[in-house]
C-alpha cells in the first residue's frame, strides 16, 4: 500500500581509520573507549583504590600518622614550654639587682683586705715567735701559695686602678678635656634649647639702664628741637641743685640726633646755637 510515511534509512556510521602509533603506550585504552562516562568512572575508582593502598601502608608502618589533633596539640605545648621558660628567665633577670656586680667586686675587696690583715697579723705573730724560740723551720701548703698567687693579682689590680683615678682626676687633667667637649658640642647636630623668656628680660635689663632713651614720636616726626616754654621749665628746676652748671653742660654736649636732609640739620644747628646764646646770657 502507499504511504506517506517514508522509512529512514539506517544510516551506517563510519568509523576514521585508526591509526596505530608505535611509541603511545594510550593506543589500546583509547581503542577500547565506547563510553566517556565509565572511562572516568573507572579511572576515579584507580585513583581511589591507590589511595587507599598508600593510606593503609602509612598506617602500617606509623598508626598515628593521621592523627592530626595529637600532633596540633603537643607542638602546642612544646611552645608553651618554650614561653615559660622564657618568661622564667626574664623573671631572673629582673629579680636580680642592678647594683649586683658593685657589690660583688666591693665583696671581694673587703674579703681580700680581710686576708691581709690576718697575714699581717701571722707575720707579727711570728716574728715574736722568732725572739722567744729562735729560727725554727716552716712549711707552706700548696693552698697557701695559690692563695698567694691569688693575692698578688689583686694587689696589682688595685695599683692599676688607682694609678688611672689619679689620671683620670679632675686636679690631673689639663684643658685638653673642656676643648674636646666644647668641639664635641659644636660638631653635634642636634638643635640647642632656646633660652626661656625670663633669662632674655634678666639680660636685656641692664643693657636698658646704660641706653639713652629714644626720641619721641613726635620729635622724630617733626626732627625739631623741644619749645623754648618746656627749656625755660628745665632750666628753673635745675637752677636749686649746685649741679646745675655740669647738667647743662652735659645737655649741650650731647650730639644731636642725625637728620638725612641737609635743610633740616643746618635750621636745627642754628636754632642749637640760638640755645646755646641765651643760657650764656642768663648765667
Amino acid at each position: 500500500m502507499f504511504s506517506f510515511n517514508v522509512q529512514s534509512k539506517q544510516k551506517s556510521i563510519e568509523k576514521k581509520p585508526h591509526i596505530n602509533n608505535v611509541f603511545n603506550e594510550e593506543d589500546v585504552e583509547e581503542q577500547e573507549v565506547s563510553d566517556p562516562k565509565a572511562f572516568l568512572l573507572k579511572q576515579q575508582e584507580e585513583q581511589s583504590r591507590k589511595a587507599r593502598d598508600s593510606q593503609q601502608k602509612n598506617l602500617e608502618e606509623d598508626p598515628n600518622v593521621y592523627d592530626f589533633d595529637s600532633f596540633y596539640d603537643e607542638m602546642k605545648q612544646e611552645q608553651a614550654k618554650k614561653d615559660q621558660q622564657r618568661k622564667e628567665e626574664k623573671k631572673k633577670q629582673t629579680q636580680s639587682s642592678k647594683y649586683i656586680d658593685a657589690l660583688k667586686k666591693v665583696a671581694e675587696q673587703r674579703k681580700w683586705e680581710r686576708e691581709l690583715n690576718k697575714d699581717r697579723q701571722a707575720i707579727k705573730n711570728i716574728e715574736k715567735e722568732k725572739e722567744i724560740y729562735g729560727d725554727t723551720e716552716s712549711f707552706v701548703t700548696s693552698s697557701y701559695l695559690k692563695k698567694i698567687e691569688e693575692r698578688k693579682k689583686w694587689e696589682e689590680d688595685q695599683k692599676k686602678k688607682e694609678e688611672l683615678e689619679k689620671q683620670q682626676h679632675v686636679t690631673k687633667k689639663g684643658m685638653s678635656g673642656f676643648y674636646t667637649k666644647l668641639v664635641s658640642n659644636l660638631t653635634d647636630d642636634t638643635p640647642t634649647q632656646a633660652p626661656s623668656k625670663a633669662h632674655t628680660q634678666i639680660e636685656a635689663a641692664p643693657k636698658k639702664r646704660h641706653r639713652s632713651p629714644p626720641p619721641s614720636a613726635t620729635a622724630t616726626k617733626n626732627n625739631t628741637l623741644p619749645k623754648q616754654q618746656d627749656v625755660q621749665k628745665q632750666i628753673q628746676h635745675c637752677s636749686d641743685n649746685n649741679n646745675y652748671g655740669e647738667d647743662v653742660k652735659e645737655e649741650t654736649i650731647a650730639p644731636p640726633p642725625k637728620i638725612a636732609k641737609q635743610d633740616k640739620s643746618e635750621a636745627i644747628n642754628a636754632a642749637r646755637e640760638r640755645y646755646l646764646q641765651r643760657q650764656a646770657q642768663k648765667n
